[in-house]
């Protein structure tokens, strides 16, 4: 950890523990910011409780960073019209090893329900094209991009 700049290191499996200010190594701590890029998707644990105790962890005006793929992208809705399910089957566990596979997209006005649900302001979001094939990104409505991202701070008073 410390070859990488940080002073700390913590491995912490989020499907299994219970991310708030009262968790062990995180206890008591306040982080100016937290950046949660292209994780939510795998995670099995309810959305809400995972945002939320991100979000005990802010200081008063921390931030919270967060990216994930879009449920209504182009490619999505694309295998939809084909009637085609654009969320895969879940495979054996020998066959996930690196945990790549997605168990749940989101969708803009999901997400915002979600962050405000948790006491989340939304600072700033937008669609983004940062996986679309470049022949597409210029054609594509802005809400049928690729991926979603958020900057949110805890909601004073």
């Amino acid at each position: 950890a410390a070859k990488l700049g940080s002073i700390n290191h913590y491995n912490l499996d989020l499907n299994l523990d219970t991310i708030n200010s009262s968790f062990g190594p995180l206890k008591n701590k306040e982080y100016d910011y937290i950046l949660c890029t292209e994780v939510l998707e795998h995670l099995t644990v309810c959305p809400t409780e995972f945002i939320k105790g991100f979000m005990s962890l802010l200081k008063p005006n921390g931030y919270l960073y967060l990216t994930t793929p879009n449920f209504f992208s182009y490619y999505n809705c694309n295998l939809l019209y084909n009637q085609q399910n654009p969320q895969k089957v879940y495979p054996r566990k020998s066959d996930n090893q690196d945990a790549h596979y997605h168990h749940r997209e989101y969708e803009m006005k999901e997400l915002y329900e979600i962050f405000e649900n948790c006491g989340g302001q939304i600072i700033y979001s937008y669609w983004s094209d940062c996986w679309d094939e470049v022949n597409l990104k210029k054609m594509l409505p802005s809400c049928m991009l690729s991926n979603l991202v958020f900057l949110i701070k805890q909601k004073i008073g």
